[in-house]
């Protein structure tokens, strides 16, 4: 059990802040999706791999996909790192 006191406040749900993600991913996901064709997927899945919770980089490897199991690993794996956001957020 958690030895954290609960924070309730009167007439609203306390507020959610998720951090702005860092400009390194954003940059090199631009990047990789401006690659050729050929090699863009497999930088979408270096820039996923180097910031997991940057779920920019999820959405874009499950577009990118043409495989309906991987296209939803994809965007299942993008959908609990959302969760583990929210969760350390508040």
């Amino acid at each position: 059990m958690s030895e954290q006191p609960i924070q309730l406040s009167a007439g609203r749900l306390p507020e959610t802040v998720i951090a702005t993600y860092d400009e390194n991913a954003v940059v090199a996901l631009s990047e990789a999706l401006s690659a050729p064709e050929g090699e863009r997927k497999a930088l979408v899945a270096r820039v996923a791999a180097m910031w997991p919770r940057y779920l920019d980089a999820w959405v874009a490897l499950g577009q990118l996909s043409t495989e309906t199991i991987e296209r939803y690993a994809y965007f299942r794996v993008g959908y609990h790192r959302g969760l583990d956001t929210l969760r350390a957020s508040g």
